[in-house]
């Protein structure tokens, strides 16, 4: 049986103008994700092909 983990970003704008984003892994469906932007939920799609070794490369460019 596959398993499948989707991630998404949590987008923070604070108050010194500063962009933030947080990820979590849920274990659902994309169909979830209406409120999110076209690039993010592109983005997603992208990470969920290819788990790990993205998450990974995306924690080195936003941190």
């Amino acid at each position: 049986m596959k398993k499948i983990i989707k991630i998404f970003f949590v987008y923070h704008d604070r108050c010194s103008g500063q962009k933030e984003y947080s990820i979590r892994l849920i274990h659902n469906n994309l169909s979830s994700f209406i409120g999110l932007s076209f690039s993010i939920a592109h983005l997603m799609r992208f990470i969920a092909k290819y788990k790990t070794e993205t998450l990974w490369i995306l924690r080195k460019v936003i941190h």
